[in-house]
């Protein structure tokens, strides 16, 4: 079943801005590592970033797993696809972005790690994002939608994982 997420965000300010940013349909890829530490996302996260199941596949998914990704369907349109980062584990906001944009993301949603202050206003102080030359809109949500989006990624892995081992049961009994 399909999932759809109504959050408000903050946007960053660094990166286009546009009032007119909406991400209605947007597939949101939960990035791993999930606050971008270490330098790069998974070969995995970058891999559905950039393609995605088919068309009917996204529309019953619309919170993405990386255990998803089929390397056989063509690429999506990559105007959509959000890629989602946690906040925190000392990497900076235009880092993350940054990150989500070389992995193929058209815009970012940064979760926020804290409830206070709120609404939180993203700003690059190093000016990495110009240095880096970011070209994707960046948000925050505020905590406790960053742990909604957490809650049901984890439940669609765990479905994901009891249907595995239902397949997996059922084949080695068919087998006898």
């Amino acid at each position: 079943p399909s999932q759809h997420l109504k959050f408000s965000c903050v946007m960053g300010e660094f990166g286009p801005t546009n009032d007119n940013w909406n991400l209605s349909s947007s597939p949101l890829i939960v990035c791993s590592p999930l606050t971008g530490k270490g330098g790069a996302l998974s070969t995995t996260t970058t891999q559905l970033l950039r393609y995605l199941p088919s068309q009917d596949t996204t529309q019953q998914q619309q919170l993405s797993s990386s255990s998803s990704f089929d390397s056989v369907n063509p690429p999506c349109n990559r105007t959509n696809v959000v890629a989602f980062l946690q906040r925190g584990d000392g990497v900076t906001f235009g880092r993350k972005a940054f990150l989500a944009q070389q992995a193929g993301a058209a815009a970012v949603v940064i979760g926020n790690n804290t409830s206070s202050p709120w609404p939180y206003v993203m700003k690059d102080s190093k000016k990495e994002a110009e240095a880096l030359g970011l070209t994707i809109p960046v948000a925050m949500i505020k905590e406790s939608d960053a742990q909604q989006v957490l809650k049901l990624y984890k439940q669609y892995h765990q479905q994901k994982q009891e249907q595995f081992q239902t397949d997996e049961t059922y084949a080695i009994s068919k087998q006898e």
